[in-house]
């Protein structure tokens, strides 16, 4: 099982990512993606953190059928909920991945594949 797009569909609102077929753009829709009508100045934070946090419940979900098999959890995503100054809560969402060292910046490295 691996984190892929086909996979993270399942974890954010239906149609919030469309795929066409081959040769054609996997488009991912903001306003399905948060249930508002968004415009090219509305805030990308929320769209972001809808994301994150459905890559992290994919990354659950794939964590619980590795440990059935006995292998290690992945911990790409990170997702912790602590107070801010004034007592308010905040949800904090860290991806970390590691970088091919032999080639470029680009060339992250997917934890569920190797």
């Amino acid at each position: 099982m691996s984190m892929n797009i086909a996979g993270l569909t399942q974890k954010l609102p239906d149609e919030a990512i469309t795929w066409r077929g081959f040769g054609e753009p996997v488009l991912l829709n903001f306003s399905l993606l948060t249930g508002d009508a968004l415009t090219p100045e509305s805030s990308a934070l929320e769209p972001m953190a809808k994301l994150l946090n459905g890559l992290y419940q994919q990354q659950a979900a794939i964590n619980v059928t590795r440990a059935l098999t006995g292998l290690a959890p992945i911990t790409a995503i990170q997702r912790s909920i602590d107070t801010n100054a004034a007592g308010n809560p905040i949800v904090n969402l860290t991806i970390a991945l590691e970088i091919d060292l032999n080639a470029s910046l680009d060339n992250l490295i997917d934890p569920t594949e190797g």
